[in-house]
């Protein structure tokens, strides 16, 4: 899916892919994801790339969301900013990667089982 404009929501979905990105969020986008799982397919060559791509000043928002089964779970950059409460980000090589500006924050959320590691971040991040 990918998102201009906004605000989007998801409620009670269930969003999969099996290779691509499942959610970008393009310029300015905002999203909002709410009791939804966002995952790539069971198996390991059907991971999805990413679960959120926030890009250029996009917002994505997922309360009780299930994040699982991708190469990286949450990619920003350029000024992306993401948010994660009460949700879980599972089964990946890398839970979050960020750049240029972005922010991530993570609220009663678990990060387990990532091959690589939790974060991985570049330049003036937070």
């Amino acid at each position: 899916i990918e998102i201009h404009g906004g605000p989007w929501e998801v409620d009670h979905c269930r969003l999969q892919s099996n290779g691509g990105v499942i959610m970008r969020l393009l310029s300015n986008a905002s999203a909002r994801c709410t009791h939804s799982v966002l995952e790539g397919l069971d198996s390991r060559d059907k991971r999805a790339k990413m679960c959120v791509s926030a890009e250029q000043r996009s917002k994505w928002q997922g309360r009780w969301c299930v994040l699982q089964d991708a190469f990286v779970l949450v990619r920003l950059q350029h000024n992306g900013d993401v948010v994660c409460i009460n949700s879980s980000l599972q089964y990946a090589d890398t839970a979050v990667t960020l750049n240029d500006d972005s922010r991530v924050t993570m609220k009663a959320t678990s990060i387990r089982r990532m091959r690589l590691g939790a974060l991985c971040a570049f330049g003036n991040t937070q």
